[in-house]
């Protein structure tokens, strides 16, 4: 059994973050895990920040840009951008997250007329695991407006 003392001691060695017991009974660190504290919609970027926030989007040749804010205390580590329609699995995009505790990216999507139909962005971990979730729906371009008479 392990003294408070060599608890202690093992505990400042391992750095911030969880301890865990492992089997032998011996304490190893475990890393913290990122965390995606906002995960947003929006048809452009300037400055790092989305503009235009938004969940319906028209399929007419213009953009919607999918930016995550991710708490990341740990090392830097990879994550994965899963734009799905109707479910299906359209691209999958890998972004790095720097250590920060507000780490800013995004990915962006071209949507065209076989676009319309409802979407999900996904945020996973480098275990696959989701962690984040945006939905929203590209709907058919407004008519062309004709003047002529």
């Amino acid at each position: 059994m392990l003294s408070l003392i060599t608890l202690a001691l093992v505990t400042a060695l391992a750095g911030p973050g969880p301890v865990v017991m492992a089997d032998a009974g011996l304490p190893v660190a475990v890393e913290p895990l990122p965390e995606v504290i906002a995960i947003d919609t929006g048809a452009a970027i300037a400055d790092r920040e989305l503009v235009g926030t938004a969940d319906r989007f028209p399929a007419d040749g213009g953009r919607v840009y999918a930016r995550i804010v991710v708490d990341n205390p740990g090392p830097e580590t990879a994550l994965a951008m899963v734009w799905r329609r109707d479910g299906r699995i359209v691209q999958s995009l890998p972004v790095t997250v720097g250590t920060s505790p507000r780490w800013r990216t995004w990915s962006y999507k071209t949507l065209r007329k076989r676009d319309v139909g409802r979407w999900t962005v996904e945020v996973l971990d480098e275990e696959g695991t989701l962690i984040a979730r945006a939905a929203f729906e590209v709907g058919a371009p407004p008519p062309a407006v004709s003047l002529a008479r």
